[in-house]
C-alpha cells in the first residue's frame, strides 16, 4: 500500500456511509477537547453545521433535569413513575442521570404521568426585524429624542383624525 492509499484509507474511515465525519476518542469534539466548534458538512452546495457533542450533552441534561424536577414535584418515586407511564424504572434512572436522551414522545409520556407537560414556546427575539433597532442605535441620543417627539406628534395627529367627535 502506497502512502497515498494509506492516507485515503484513513480519510474514508473518518466518515460514515452518509459522509458525516466520525469522531474518534481524543478528537477535538471529545469531552476533554478544547475545540467544541460544530463540524461543517457540505451537501449539494449547502453547508450544514452538525451539533457538537457538547450541544447534545446540553439537550440530554435539560431532559434529565426536566424529568427529575417533574417527578420530584409530583412526589413520585422512579418506580411509581414507571408503573404510571409504562416506561421501565431503569430507563427513567438512565434519563435522569443524563446517560441517555429520551425520544420526545417518551419524555412527554413520562412528564404526563408526573402531572406535567412538554410545551414549545417561541424563543424571544426570533423573527424580529432588527433593522430599525440598529438604525436607532446609530443615532445620537439627541437625534433619537427629536425623532421620538416627531413620532409622538404624528401619532397624536393620527388619533385625532380617527377619533369620533
Amino acid at each position: 500500500m502506497t502512502p497515498v492509499d494509506a492516507g485515503r484509507a484513513r480519510q474514508s474511515a473518518a466518515v460514515d456511509s452518509a459522509g458525516t465525519p466520525r469522531r474518534r476518542h481524543g478528537d477535538a469534539g471529545d469531552l476533554g477537547g478544547e475545540d467544541q466548534r460544530p463540524i461543517a458538512r457540505r451537501t449539494q452546495g449547502i453547508t450544514l453545521e452538525l451539533p457538537t457533542r457538547s450541544d447534545s450533552i446540553k439537550h440530554i441534561m435539560a431532559a434529565a433535569r426536566l424529568l427529575h424536577t417533574a417527578r420530584r414535584r409530583s412526589g413520585l418515586t422512579q418506580r411509581q413513575l414507571a408503573q404510571r407511564s409504562g416506561v421501565p424504572q431503569a430507563t427513567i434512572a438512565r434519563i435522569e442521570l443524563g446517560a441517555i436522551q429520551p425520544r420526545t414522545d417518551t419524555l412527554e409520556r413520562l412528564l404526563r404521568a408526573a402531572g406535567a407537560s412538554l410545551a414549545t414556546e417561541t424563543r424571544l427575539g426570533e423573527g424580529v426585524d432588527r433593522t430599525q433597532i440598529r438604525e436607532r442605535l446609530r443615532m445620537t441620543p439627541a437625534e433619537r429624542s427629536h425623532l421620538g417627539v416627531d413620532e409622538a406628534a404624528a401619532l397624536r395627529r393620527l388619533t385625532d383624525r380617527t377619533s369620533p367627535g
